[in-house]
């Protein structure tokens, strides 16, 4: 785990679990904004700064904000990178009337001038047990690496055999030393809403859980889809 050792939006110092080489590193973190914050409220830009990082400078990748008051839960993407020790994440005001908010940083962030494939090999096999006739994957990809996992999975239905809103079944590539939260996407045809629906998931270890939104009628259940990237470490702190 790394830990920030100061932040400029007024909430506690956080920890991420985190791969990091000099070309390649990824960072996981669920990190709850207090939008009530004096800091908060007058910062441009997101920064949390560590001690010392691997990665001197990034390209741009994305985190997710999640905004839970309205149901079902909306949410957007946020540009982040990397730069002389800190992370920084764009800040958008346009959810902030429909927190509690979430950031979620399940991200991989590569440094400038590469031109190769991030990952070459260790593709596996994607199977599920458990799963419920409702769940309907429709593209399947994973990626396990000593260090980090890649996984992206799109659905052509996310629905539980009851009808109930907690959907869960088992992904059988995934290690056991995973414990990740991290947003679903779903399809939305209410074009003047701002963001997209989103629910919160789960995997721990191959177990994958989510409870959907009661609102979830308001959307097709057609085109869900998850891509996270998951650092594996010791869980040792900086």
């Amino acid at each position: 785990m790394i830990t920030s050792i100061s932040n400029n939006i007024g909430i506690p110092q956080v920890s991420f679990k985190a791969y990091q080489s000099a070309n390649l590193t990824v960072l996981n973190a669920r990190i709850a904004l207090d939008v009530t914050a004096a800091a908060y409220l007058a910062a441009d830009v997101i920064e949390f700064k560590f001690s010392s990082l691997v990665m001197k400078k990034s390209n741009v990748s994305a985190v997710f904000l999640m905004a839970f008051k309205e149901d079902p839960h909306r949410g957007t993407i946020l540009r982040s990178w990397i730069k002389d020790n800190s992370l920084f994440i764009e800040k958008t005001d346009n959810f902030d009337e429909k927190g509690p908010l979430y950031l979620y940083v399940c991200t991989a962030y590569v440094t400038g001038g590469q031109h190769e494939t991030l990952v070459r090999d260790g593709g596996v096999t994607v199977t599920f047990s458990n799963k419920p006739n409702g769940v309907k994957p429709d593209y399947k990809q994973c990626i396990v690496k000593e260090n980090y996992i890649y996984l992206l999975l799109k659905f052509n239905g996310l629905k539980s055999d009851d009808e109930s809103l907690d959907v869960e079944f088992d992904i059988n590539c995934i290690p056991e030393d995973v414990d990740i939260y991290f947003p679903l996407v779903y399809p939305d045809n209410s074009i003047h809403q701002k963001g997209a629906p989103m629910a919160q998931a789960h995997l721990a270890g191959s177990h994958f859980s989510i409870t959907n939104s009661s609102g979830w009628g308001l959307t097709t259940n057609d085109g869900q889809f998850l891509q996270i990237f998951i650092a594996r470490e010791p869980s040792e702190s900086e």
